[in-house]
C-alpha cells in the first residue's frame, strides 16, 4: 500500500502545482487504468480533479482491449496512473500523443 500511496501523493502534488493550459474553470483530468486507482484518487482529490477510468471492474486490466475512446481519454489527461501489469498502456499513450506524466 505504501508503495502505491507515496507516488500517488507525489503525483497529486505535481498536478496541483502544474499550470493548466485549458480554461481556469476546468479541473485537470487524471486517467486511471483501474477502478482501484480511481477510487483512491477520488477519495483524495475528487474536488480538485476529474477522474477517468479505462478498464471497468469486470475486466482484467492485463487482458483489456483498448478502444478508440481510451485514446481520447489519455489524450486529454493531465496525469496517468497505472499499476504496471497493463501491457497496453505504453502503446496507448504513444498512440494518443499525450505528454502527461505516467505514475506506476
Amino acid at each position: 500500500m505504501r508503495r502505491v500511496l507515496i507516488p500517488l501523493i507525489l503525483a497529486m502534488l505535481i498536478v496541483s502545482v502544474t499550470p493548466i493550459v485549458t480554461s481556469s474553470n476546468e479541473k485537470p483530468t487524471v486517467v486511471c487504468t483501474t477502478t482501484v486507482l480511481a477510487s483512491i484518487v477520488e477519495d483524495l482529490a475528487s474536488d480538485l480533479v476529474n477522474v477517468e477510468v479505462i478498464a471497468s471492474p469486470t475486466i482484467c486490466p492485463a487482458h483489456y482491449d483498448v478502444r478508440p475512446s481510451d485514446v481520447e481519454k489519455v489524450r486529454q489527461a493531465s496525469l496517468i496512473l497505472y499499476h504496471g501489469f497493463e501491457p497496453w498502456i505504453e502503446d496507448l499513450v504513444k498512440a494518443s500523443g499525450s505528454g502527461a506524466p505516467m505514475v506506476k
